[in-house]
């Protein structure tokens, strides 16, 4: 019994050193370190924001573009696949024809 009233007793101890210790070096109230930083970096911070937003609507807008090119790219060699398809295609039946027929 006498172990855990000395238990007690040091953390009681140890809490009021605490509390003295926070209580004795706390900042004085006009101090900026008595400031939340939320309010203080407020400005810095919505700067930041202002500038990745513009940098991100550029990123964005590149990407955009990008992409409608990559497309049109896309389409073009697309159709320029078919054609080559279609030539291959008439080719072979122009092949097929002489074969059968001469």
């Amino acid at each position: 019994m006498s172990s855990l009233t000395n238990s007690f007793n040091n953390n009681a101890d140890n809490n009021l050193c605490r509390n003295h210790f926070i209580h004795e070096f706390q900042a004085p109230k006009n101090s900026p370190e008595a400031h939340k930083f939320n309010k203080i970096l407020l400005l810095h911070v919505s700067l930041i924001a202002y500038h990745l937003l513009n940098r991100l609507s550029f990123i964005h807008m590149h990407y955009t573009d990008y992409l409608e090119d990559s497309l049109r790219q896309r389409d073009t060699l697309e159709l320029k696949r078919n054609v080559l398809r279609l030539i291959d295609n008439i080719v072979s039946m122009e092949n097929w024809i002489e074969e059968k027929y001469v």
